[in-house]
């Protein structure tokens, strides 16, 4: 999905919120309780930016990035 944000805001401020919102979710089945986690990239969508399939191409490698680090993340919180 894109979401246009307002430079003053900050796109990584909007980003950290949804991920925090998502965070605060669970998901519970028969006894078993489950965290909702979300990867989300940062794409600068300018003028100049390109056409569409570079647009996308650019949102899908920065998903997978942001995908790499989270993992890493969890990867580092697990090992201590």
């Amino acid at each position: 999905a894109f979401l246009e944000v307002e430079p003053d805001i900050g796109p990584q401020a909007v980003a950290h919120n949804v991920r925090d919102a998502i965070a605060d979710l669970r998901f519970r089945w028969d006894d078993n309780r489950f965290d909702i986690t979300a990867s989300i990239g940062l794409v600068n969508i300018t003028p100049g930016a390109g056409d569409l399939e570079s647009i996308l191409l650019a949102a899908d490698q920065s998903c997978m990035d942001a995908n790499l680090r989270d993992d890493q993340h969890s990867d580092d919180r697990g090992q201590s």
